[in-house]
């Protein structure tokens, strides 16, 4: 009996020991913390959403004003002759590489402040004059047509391309820019007022253009030309230019000297008031430099 009593006592030492073991070491569980994970967006929701952000939007209209610019400067560059083709196709280009811009500015409005306006070249084909069997005898004089030229092409001989029409240079005129295009030999081209695209072509050419704004295009050897241009309202001040429109303006000038895809602007700088050819010896000599060259030298 005695044994049995202590194993029995022994047992119930030992519950004890395990028992007071287990509460000294007792750890209370920490709670497991809560993470709340947000959920993700999927991928196409999540691109459309950046889409409807302020520069996104911005970025889409300037594409968008680009290509509709783009698309009408082409569509007239089809319907011109060769030479005005190929006038056109160096304005393009250079819109293209982002040198010259793709929507110009007017000239200031005496009655809204001197705003500006943006609007694109206006070129148009519905009247041309252009060297043929036909019109080679004819005037190259805008108002040789009716309604007067827009375009006016010369021959391969020394020309005498005119327009002594004032047109307006203020937004919505709807008026034309006059593209005058010379040919390979000594012409005088001539506009009074308005806005122009002028490309003389090879030879030594004399050109006097008077208020309105003035695009003048230089392909190789384009000789040694001289132009007297009325350089008044040709500056743009920061405050004429409209806000809102999705393609910032970044010129000082609304005047252009265009550089065709032949000449190296490395090899171009100005001495003075004569634009040099360095390699070539071509120069285009102005009475006041009021012209933004593109690309820039």
């Amino acid at each position: 009996m005695k044994p049995y009593v202590n194993f029995l006592i022994f047992v119930l030492v030992a519950i004890g020991l395990y028992t007071a073991y287990g509460m000294l070491t007792f750890q209370v569980d920490e709670p497991t913390p809560f993470v709340f994970n947000e959920p993700k967006m999927p991928v196409e929701l999540i691109l459309a959403d950046e889409a409807n952000t302020p520069d996104a939007k911005q970025k889409s209209l300037a594409v968008e004003e680009a290509q509709k610019a783009l698309t009408y400067y082409r569509s007239e560059q089809k319907k011109v002759p060769q030479q005005a083709n190929d006038t056109i196709a160096i304005l393009v280009d250079r819109m293209t590489n982002s040198d010259l811009p793709l929507y110009f500015l007017s000239g200031a409005n005496g009655q809204n402040g001197d705003q500006r306006s943006f609007e694109t070249l206006r070129i148009d084909s519905s009247s041309i004059i252009a060297p043929s069997s036909a019109s080679a005898k004819l005037s190259l004089s805008c108002s040789a047509k009716t309604p007067s030229a827009n375009i006016i092409v010369g021959t391969s001989g020394k020309d005498a391309i005119s327009c002594d029409m004032n047109r307006g240079t203020v937004g919505l005129t709807n008026e034309a820019d006059l593209m005058l295009v010379g040919g390979p030999d000594d012409d005088t081209i001539t506009d009074a007022t308005g806005n122009r695209i002028v490309n003389g072509g090879t030879g030594n050419d004399t050109v006097k253009l008077g208020a309105g704004r003035s695009i003048i295009v230089l392909d190789a050897s384009w000789g040694k030309d001289s132009v007297t241009v009325d350089c008044m309202g040709s500056s743009i001040a920061p405050s004429q230019i409209p806000t809102g429109f999705s393609i910032p303006w970044v010129y000082q000038t609304m005047n252009f000297i265009v550089l065709g895809n032949s000449i190296n602007p490395k090899d171009v700088e100005w001495r003075g008031n004569v634009l040099t050819h360095k390699v070539t010896g071509d120069t285009l000599t102005v009475n006041q430099n009021c012209f933004t060259v593109v690309p820039a030298l």
